[in-house]
């Protein structure tokens, strides 16, 4: 097309490619320089002159790029903005070294999440994930540490036992994690049930970690330290919880099929022509086992009579 045609998800997606190019024929062209005998010779005769034409054909990665990306509407459609807490944080991230985690880091939490809930409102361009914890007393002390990538996760909701928390007062955000106060936390000698509202854009999740979409399907990648990139949560592996209520809803036609762990107990319609799927676990688990996809998927189906003449549905 003509370049007053060209778009801006075509201009974008062209740069990309073109930098990504140009950054793998540097570095084999720099391999190349280090070392021309581990190359074959005809590729050495091809890649001999390309490290200098590079330069001028891919220019670096400038100011002015960044600019145009930045301005570049999010892909999927959809253009509301919404108001994040953590948006401070996220802003000053990409600056801090990376922190070496040892064994002798992890020590015992205040409190465990026992149970927990889970909402996806999966939509073009953003999902929106409503989580409600348990938070039940354990045998640490001091503030209860939720870990949650902030360049993944945008917080836009945050309430224990129903009221609306205070940053500085109740909580602190931090790279990498939500610390809840002590003080707040103690503050009930019962349970406390902590809500969190997120969204996070699975289009544009290229680290594969958390929940991310791969062609028309949704899919989670959760081990090792996935699930942060979904919500704040105590991404650790002695935090064994139980997840009682998965829901997740998404468009009927595009993702006829809802998954996540343990049974399917619920599902249903919705206007607008979706869907919905609620899924429950029975058994206590690490945060890195979750799963959930949606999309077009087969099944076999099946029955099962067990010894006491209960039949199980098998899919």
């Amino acid at each position: 097309s003509s370049p007053s045609s060209t778009t801006t998800a075509d201009a974008f997606g062209v740069m990309r490619a073109s930098s990504r190019l140009a950054l793998i024929h540097r570095a084999v062209a720099t391999s190349f320089q280090r070392s021309p005998r581990t190359c074959p010779s005809p590729i050495r005769r091809s890649l001999a002159p390309s490290a200098s034409s590079l330069s001028a054909t891919f220019p670096p990665f400038t100011s002015t790029t960044q600019r145009f990306i930045s301005m570049t509407p999010p892909r999927g459609g959809s253009t509301t903005t919404s108001t994040a807490l953590n948006s401070a944080v996220a802003e000053t991230v990409e600056k801090t070294a990376p922190v070496e985690i040892f064994r002798k880091d992890y020590e015992p939490l205040p409190f465990t999440v026992s149970t927990i809930d889970m909402d996806f409102m999966i939509e073009d361009g953003k999902t929106t994930v409503t989580s409600t914890m348990t938070l039940a007393k354990h045998t640490g002390t001091g503030d209860l540490i939720l870990d949650g990538d902030e360049t993944s996760v945008k917080l836009l909701s945050l309430k224990l036992n129903g009221q609306d928390l205070k940053e500085g007062t109740d909580y602190e955000l931090a790279p990498g994690k939500l610390i809840l106060k002590e003080s707040t936390l103690n503050a009930t000698p019962e349970n406390n049930v902590l809500e969190t509202v997120v969204e996070i854009v699975p289009e544009e999740n290229t680290k594969l970690a958390g929940l991310y979409k791969s062609g028309p399907m949704y899919c989670t990648q959760c081990e090792a330290n996935g699930f942060r990139r979904i919500t704040y949560y105590p991404d650790r592996p002695d935090n064994m919880a139980k997840f009682e209520r998965i829901r997740l809803e998404a468009d009927k036609v595009s993702y006829p099929i809802l998954l996540s762990n343990g049974n399917c107990v619920e599902k249903g319609d919705v206007d607008g022509d979706r869907h919905f799927a609620v899924w429950q676990d029975p058994f206590p688990k690490p945060s890195y086992l979750f799963c959930a996809v949606a999309g077009d998927l087969g099944s076999i189906h099946d029955t099962f009579t067990t010894m006491e003449g209960r039949e199980v549905h098998l899919e």
